[in-house]
């Protein structure tokens, strides 16, 4: 979901008031901020429960389309990748 933001009257005259200029270097330094490398990946540990581990482990395609219809695609191969034989 996105956010609404919501501006005052006073909010609203002064960004019309705003020259060309002014609006291109917001734009570009709002570019510049976000233009940067993305945050590297962190591991993190969650608590999962046993039975809906072991369905992932076992490769349930009950399981396997439950989590497709609930838009994590990638948990699966993830989960197979750490339960992996070596790790």
């Amino acid at each position: 979901m996105k956010t609404l933001q919501i501006l005052s009257d006073e909010q609203l005259r002064q960004g019309q008031q705003l020259t060309a200029d002014q609006v291109l270097a917001f734009l570009e330094d709002f570019r510049r901020l976000h233009a940067g490398k993305p945050a590297p990946s962190k591991l993190i540990s969650i608590k999962i429960a046993g039975d809906l581990l072991n369905d992932a482990n076992t490769a349930n395609p009950i399981f396997e389309s439950r989590m497709t219809a609930m838009a994590f695609p990638g948990m699966m191969r993830a989960m197979k990748t750490m339960t992996a034989p070596g790790r």
